[in-house]
């Protein structure tokens, strides 16, 4: 009986078991505190991509980024990786008290700090807070995770910049089972204990601390603890010393990357502890001396980058022998002496190979076939020649060739371009080589090209459409330079055709416009030879960094557009040069510093200056009244103080009532200025009328004082905001003289006293606001003011009264308007009913009418039209030529004058090779290229 029973709770346990087995977790719901969190957690983001949408309904377990345990409700895992949140993390997440993996990167935190509540989650093992844009100091609250394995707080420069530090990294020393610890571009500068701390993680394996701010690494250690350590990163930094000795007494390390610091000193020849390295990234930094013979004990090497130091000597044969190397960098050192195939005998493996900018002499016979097939060469400045190198004919197949600089006196070989099917990058420069470009160039899918300062001759041939970057000056090229250039290579980003015996006119104006595209990085520092260049728009990019100086260089600038992007500093004292601007774009950056004063004194031709939404200072110079020629000024959205200058009231071209309409210089005869203007809240666009638009925005700064009666002398002015600051006193009395006046905007200020009864005499205003003051008494009436229905406008001013507000006024408020008003408020609601049933007798007149008295209408008609003839202007193409960059349409037009011709409109940043290349890591780098500008006049 007792042996049934048993029996029995045997199969019951067996088949318990089995059911558990077999339930999947999708059977399985959450638990309702930890889906209470989580959707609390989704209500504290912002969610622009609404990545969360999955996020609803009961089982949270099956929302994406949730992982639950296979057989409980308990929330283990939370990835919401690359979902582009905004926002703060909730503390609801503590909820999840089971979890073991939490992935945060990727996302935006708005430069918020890292909560200190995450180091309470006690069982993670995974947290990865990276690129999501925290700031402040890393909380030492993280060193209670003591079972955390996996730390990644590190920012990448091309994702996001990183505003956290640490001064002091003694909670690491507490996260025992530590595994992966990457902190890249935090600032550790004053974490001189860095060492300390992370040599008593036993288990470390990966340690990133590049671009961390070190400045200093011990020359010795008592005990080393990372026996386990197999990355180890500190690139980037400010190191100044010599390289210690422990460094090469980690025996299990694959990867060493200790570039782009400032060490000094031989390089030890210690490596026999290292067995097991695969990277050794010493580039970009002082060091001297030879290269260590006993470099080969280093048996398991695949890369090698001794690049950019102070190194001596000749090379090492023993390197040829260094059979498992892929990559070998040892370009832009003082090397010296003969290259033999002794040097290459065993490098079967070698990938890519720079000797560039050394002083070697490559002797090798003339039918050696190497061991390797590169895929890139970089030989610029080694003496290869006075032969073209016949042994080139072996490596077919390879992606860039740079021996540029070489010695080679000879005629290119007609087996050469049926090798380069696959090449993206070719540098000849700076030899003597003859030949000319095939008619089958155009299928070779070549991006950067530099045949400069060679005997090449003949046509120019068509060439691929991907090309970006094409030098072809200092030849002896001939005919005439296709004037479709711009549509045969959408993506041409520098051209050089100077100095040839092309035909044709023998100058060129050009205009550079790379506009509306994901152009990131810093602007190019090398704009010195544009001297001709009239229009550069460079706005709504991903640039950033400063305003280079060589911008002082064209002085043939008209027009520059830098706005919406993310640009830096002061603005540079070399852009007074630009006399001949026009137009100043530079809003919607993050410029700071005072406003200059050489704007008004040095660009003194300036029709509009937009230094909208930045980080400008002080007070606003009252020297910018001596812009004669300025139409529109918008300094809106800084941190501006002060007064509003008095000598506001002496802007030339704002008091006149009838502009020029003609375009901003009209450099091209087909070239359309454009800008952003703020009106009636409204970001609008104007193009051909933008000439006939006059305004004034200092709003949204910290300006104080009165209105100064002056300003109203601008009678010429559509647009007035002064919204959004600390202004007081009464609106000017004669405000009513400025007619044209469209939009008027005083609101958010301390302004107080009556409404002016003159602002009824302002015909043509369309948008108007005086919310959040302290004004009072009885709103003016008057035909405009009576169009004027909502009473948002007027609101927060508690001593206001009187139509369209609800409060109604008393019989001292009246008293005391009456005179002004014109009657009471029966009578202004009959005038109310009068113009409306006027308008509905007369409505072709009054249409007929606006059109011809109202300015305002008159301009909207103006962009109306605009707009319906670019729209028939594209349809049907007219006599322009069209082409195409990315997915944008361009259209190229003849210039305006005669002694010009047709312009070559391609986009604006260029490439200048280098001949160098560097990579970190584990990563392979291509040619190091420096994007600049050296488009010149074609003679």
């Amino acid at each position: 009986m007792a042996y049934s029973i048993s029996m029995s709770l045997v199969h019951i346990i067996v088949f318990l078991w089995i059911q558990i087995k077999s339930a999947s977790p999708s059977e399985l719901s959450c638990n309702e505190f930890e889906r209470s969190a989580l959707l609390k957690l989704k209500q504290s983001f912002k969610d622009p991509l609404n990545a969360l949408s999955s996020w609803k309904g009961f089982d949270c377990c099956s929302w994406k980024g949730v992982e639950c345990g296979n057989y409980t409700d308990r929330i283990i895992g939370l990835n919401l990786s690359r979902k582009s949140l905004e926002g703060e993390i909730n503390p609801s997440l503590l909820e999840l008290k089971h979890i073991i993996s939490l992935d945060l990167s990727l996302n935006d935190f708005n430069g918020t700090d890292i909560p200190d509540f995450i180091g309470s989650l006690a069982n993670l093992r995974y947290l990865n807070l990276s690129n999501s844009n925290f700031v402040g100091s890393v909380p030492h609250h993280l060193g209670n995770l003591s079972r955390l394995q996996y730390l990644d707080l590190g920012s990448d420069e091309s994702i996001s910049i990183s505003g956290l530090s640490n001064d002091d990294l003694s909670w690491v020393s507490r996260l025992s089972s530590l595994r992966y610890l990457d902190m890249r571009m935090i600032n550790l500068r004053k974490a001189t204990n860095w060492l300390h701390e992370v040599n008593e993680l036993p288990s470390l394996s990966v340690l990133r601390l590049s671009s961390c701010n070190i400045y200093t690494i011990p020359q010795s250690i008592l005990h080393l603890n990372l026996t386990y350590l197999t990355v180890f990163d500190l690139s980037s930094n400010n190191i100044r010393s010599t390289l210690p000795e422990w460094l090469f007494n980690m025996t299990n390390l694959n990867v060493l990357d200790l570039s782009r610091n400032f060490l000094s000193g031989p390089i030890p020849g210690t490596f026999q502890n290292m067995p097991f390295l695969k990277v050794l990234n010493l580039g970009h930094n002082s060091l001297s001396g030879y290269i260590p013979l006993s470099i080969d004990q280093l048996t398991s090497l695949e890369e090698l980058y001794l690049n950019s130091n102070r190194l001596n000597g000749t090379l090492p044969q023993i390197i040829g022998q260094m059979s498992t190397l892929t990559i070998l960098n040892v370009s832009s050192n003082l090397l010296t002496g003969i290259v033999t195939e002794s040097h290459f005998a065993n490098l079967s493996r070698l990938n890519i190979l720079n000797l560039s900018f050394n002083n070697f002499s490559l002797q090798v016979s003339s039918n050696w076939t190497p061991p390797f097939r590169l895929d890139s060469i970089y030989m610029s400045s080694c003496r290869l020649g006075p032969r073209f190198p016949p042994w080139l004919i072996t490596q077919k197949g390879y992606a860039k060739l740079d021996i540029g600089n070489a010695g080679v006196v000879d005629s290119l070989p007609t087996w050469f371009w049926s090798l380069t099917s696959e090449i993206v990058s070719l540098n000849l420069s700076l030899n003597q080589i003859k030949g000319s470009l095939p008619p089958s160039l155009h299928s070779i899918s070549i991006t950067f090209m530099d045949l400069s300062s060679n005997l090449f001759e003949g046509p120019l041939p068509r060439l691929h459409h991907g090309i970006q970057m094409l030098q072809l000056n200092d030849n002896s090229f001939e005919g005439t330079i296709p004037l479709d250039l711009g549509h045969d290579m959408p993506m041409l980003r520098c051209l050089q055709l100077s100095n040839n015996l092309f035909h044709g006119p023998s100058s060129v104006t050009f205009g550079l416009w790379l506009a509306n595209n994901n152009l990131t990085g810093a602007i190019p520092d090398c704009w010195s030879n544009l001297g001709a260049l009239e229009i550069l728009d460079l706005g709504n990019n991903n640039l950033y960094g400063r305003i280079p100086e060589s911008f002082g260089y064209m002085n043939s600038l008209v027009s520059l557009h830098l706005n919406n992007n993310d640009l830096f500093g002061e603005l540079p004292l070399s852009l007074k040069n630009c006399t001949l601007l026009t137009l100043l774009d530079l809003s919607n950056n993050q410029l700071s510093g005072n406003i200059p004063t050489w704007i008004p004194n040095s660009l003194t031709n300036l029709i509009i200056l937009r230094l909208r939404s930045n980080r400008f200072i002080g007070p606003v110079p009252p020297e910018l009244s001596r812009l004669n020629s300025l139409q529109l000024l918008d300094i809106s959205i800084n941190k501006l103080s002060g007064t509003i200058p008095i000598s506001f009231g002496n802007f030339t071209s704002m008091k006149k009532t009838k502009m020029k309409g003609t375009l901003l210089g009209e450099p091209w005869s087909g070239y359309e200025e454009h800008l952003m203007v703020c009106i009636n809240g409204r970001q609008l666009r104007y193009t051909k009328t933008l000439s006939l638009v006059t305004s004034v925005d200092l709003s949204s700064n910290n300006l104080y004082g009165e209105i100064p009666s002056e300003i109203t002398s601008l009678v010429g002015l559509l647009v007035l905001n002064l919204s959004k600051n600390g202004l007081s006193g009464e609106i000017p009395q004669n405000i009513g003289n400025m007619g044209w006046l469209e939009s008027l905007d005083l609101s958010k200020n301390q302004l107080n006293g009556q409404i002016p009864p003159t602002l009824s005499n302002l015909t043509s205003l369309t948008h108007l606001n005086l919310s959040f003051n302290n004004l009072s008494g009885r709103i003016p009436l008057g035909f405009q003011l009576q169009t004027f229905t909502d009473p948002s406008i007027y609101e927060g001013n508690s001593g206001l009264c009187g139509p369209p507000l609800t409060e109604g006024c008393s019989q001292s408020s009246m008293n005391i308007t009456s005179s002004n008003s014109g009657g009471d408020d029966g009578i202004g609601t009959l005038w109310l009913e009068l113009s409306v049933i006027a308008g509905f007798v007369t409505g072709v007149v009054v249409v007929l009418s606006v059109l011809l008295l109202q300015r305002s209408w008159r301009l909207m008609f103006f962009v109306a039209v605009d707009k319906a003839f670019d729209w028939v202007h594209a349809k049907i193409g007219r006599s322009s030529k069209t082409s195409i960059i990315g997915d944008k349409k361009w259209t190229l037009y003849p210039f305006l004058y005669a002694n010009m011709k047709t312009p070559i409109k391609i986009p604006n940043q260029c490439v200048q090779a280098t001949a160098s290349s560097y990579t970190t890591g584990s990563s392979i780098g291509p040619l190091a290229i420096d994007y600049c500008l050296v488009l010149r006049a074609i003679h």
